[in-house]
């Protein structure tokens, strides 16, 4: 009968140790969760992943929200989602709260002989909003040259469980180059690249720089400590082909000057092209031109080749132009101006005889012969100048020793002419008087007394300021002034 007895609270004991169960309170916090959401839940392999089925909490309405759920022992797999799985987290493989089976990533958790109270985890992270560092890492793969056939390329890891066409990648300017940027926690990593779901592999070597091998497989190694891009490596190798060409962006000569590109050398082909256009025989490293266009190469290395971005050629040139708006010979007018024109964004300077007329307007009146020049300086520097002789045609009899006076000058165009002759005999003078444009504004006829002319002109009140010329002929000798109207 005792014996009977041990049985059965032996047995009683076996059941109740069999049935234990401990509390695991999970927690998330969901205070940068941008979509609406109404309640969120937890859902793992130790409910079913019954959708709705865990409702949390947040009673002190923290944003932090919780529900405690009673688990035997053992190891669970488990994530967050909301109101019956309308959204769930988007785990990143290979963080240190994660596991990843059959292309499925979730939250791990092992129960022991004692209640957890887990701490409050961001959604989406394995640390709490705020805590821990995540990085995005671009994969790129060159697969020009690979002989497929294939369709997609994919970028299979231990951060994503080795899956399998979960991580495809894409193409968007269809030059060959294809990538994918997956988020990683900081760690050291091992991947290789696919295509179609493991349809095809790379064959890596053994040793290579940028592998490990281990257990008898060789795949590429990766340190993650920061954002990064990481080389577009040819399929199957370590090597990639470096596209840079200098100079970049846009570049700007002159006209009539060269301009040379340079790629990086040691690899086994090169072809420059011109707007997309293969020059014929351009097969260095190198290429020089005059030509403006848009520049880039096409680098061999083996099978496998890439292609540059395009550097665009600029040609500056500087063609200043001179338009005289009236004769270059001022005897009749007494002034030219002379209208420069030059580039959009480019300098000038007028010069005289080659000193330089200092302050001096595009468009310049002259009023005294000589040699004018205009010289442009372009946005990149380049120069050429345009020149312009005024002359004067009038002759002028020195030998008489005439006085020739205008007084007040300058005036309102109210004056006086005064000239005198030790000649001594009466002489028909006219005189005229032209605008700055070669315009008679006055002209009329006098007949010296004693070889003296004291006249008084008045242009009236309608006359423009400016320059004037007055010109007195008779018939042999012509003399000139330059009036001046305020």
């Amino acid at each position: 009968m005792k014996n009977l007895t041990l049985f059965f609270a032996l047995l009683g004991f076996s059941l109740v140790s069999m049935a234990q169960t401990y509390n695991v309170t999970f927690k998330v916090n969901m205070n940068e969760v941008a979509d609406p959401f109404t309640t969120p839940e937890v859902n793992g392999n130790f409910n079913g992943w019954c959708g709705g089925c865990a409702p949390m909490s947040d009673p002190d309405l923290d944003g932090i929200w919780e529900v405690t759920i009673a688990l035997a022992p053992g190891t669970y797999e488990y994530k967050f989602a909301y109101d019956s799985w309308a959204g769930q987290e988007n785990l990143i493989p290979g963080t240190s709260c994660t596991v990843t089976n059959f292309g499925f990533t979730n939250r791990s958790l092992v129960v022991d002989a004692s209640d957890i109270n887990l701490d409050p985890v961001c959604w989406g992270s394995c640390d709490n909003c705020g805590a821990g560092a995540l990085y995005d890492i671009t994969f790129q793969v060159n697969m020009n040259g690979v002989a497929g056939p294939f369709t997609t390329p994919e970028v299979n890891g231990n951060f994503n469980g080795w899956c399998g066409g979960c991580a495809p990648m894409t193409d968007a300017n269809s030059d060959g180059i294809w990538e994918i940027t997956i988020t990683l926690a900081p760690g050291t990593y091992e991947y290789k690249f696919a295509y179609d779901a493991w349809a095809g592999q790379e064959a890596l070597t053994e040793g290579s720089s940028c592998t490990v091998t281990n257990f008898g497989f060789t795949n590429r190694s990766l340190t993650v400590t920061d954002n990064a891009i990481l080389d577009p490596f040819i399929w199957g190798t370590c090597d990639f082909i470096n596209t840079n060409i200098t100079p970049t962006g846009t570049v700007t000569v002159c006209s009539g000057t060269t301009q040379t590109f340079t790629a990086a050398s040691g690899y086994t082909g090169y072809q420059w092209k011109k707007n997309g256009t293969n020059i014929p025989g351009a097969t260095a490293s190198t290429y020089t031109t005059n030509q403006a266009g848009n520049y880039s190469v096409v680098i061999s290395q083996g099978t496998a080749f890439a292609q540059s971005a395009p550097t665009t050629l600029a040609i500056s040139k500087a063609a200043p132009k001179i338009t005289p708006i009236g004769s270059l010979d001022i005897c009749a007018t007494g002034s030219v101006i002379l209208k420069g024109k030059i580039g959009v964004g480019s300098t000038y300077q007028w010069y005289k005889n080659g000193v330089v007329i200092a302050g001096a307007p595009l468009n310049l009146t002259v009023t005294t012969i000589g040699s004018y020049k205009l010289k442009e300086t372009t946005a990149a520097g380049c120069v050429k100048s345009k020149t312009a002789s005024v002359t004067s045609s009038c002759k002028l009899d020195e030998s008489n020793s005439d006085d020739f006076v205008i007084y007040p000058n300058p005036n309102s165009g109210d004056f006086s002419i005064q000239l005198s002759s030790n000649s001594g005999t009466a002489k028909e003078i006219n005189i005229t008087i032209y605008s700055a444009t070669g315009a008679v504004v006055y002209e009329a006829n006098y007949t010296t007394e004693n070889s003296v002319i004291n006249q008084d002109i008045n242009l009236g009140n309608g006359i423009a300021t400016g320059m004037y010329l007055v010109k007195i002929s008779n018939g042999n000798t012509t003399l000139n002034k330059t009036l001046v109207i305020e």
